[in-house]
């Protein structure tokens, strides 16, 4: 929803809960069409095992592609120290490298999690 922290975190939270509204709303849609639904497998529970067994493999492969970025991004010098430009264009120096995102202080003395693919160098 954000690439380095430029929303504030009430509009994040409030489109978090958008979010989830609507997927409650379109279980509930699934369990009123039970007879469509089940014709097409949805309260089939393999199918709820299946569709989380891909959500999760999806959810490591994201993270493994972060890691592969960030490494990357390690071996072109983005270490703790270095001055860097995130996307918001805020100027700041590299606190801290996690494991997916790194952490700039901002001259204005604010922390940002920032993945690697948001920033360059000063």
């Amino acid at each position: 929803m954000t690439c380095d922290g430029e929303l504030p975190k009430s509009q994040v939270v409030a489109k978090e809960r958008e979010l989830r509204k609507a997927l409650e709303e379109v279980k509930a849609l699934l369990v009123v069409s039970a007879g469509a639904a089940k014709a097409a497998g949805f309260q089939d529970a393999s199918f709820w095992d299946a569709y989380r067994v891909a959500r999760s493999a999806a959810s490591r492969e994201r993270t493994r592609s972060r890691e592969i970025a960030l490494n990357s991004a390690i071996q072109e010098g983005f270490r703790e120290g270095t001055k860097v430009i995130p996307s918001n264009g805020l100027r700041g120096t590299i606190t801290k490298i996690n494991r997916t995102r790194v952490r700039v202080m901002t001259e204005t003395r604010g922390m940002r999690n920032v993945p690697p693919r948001c920033m360059k160098k000063a």
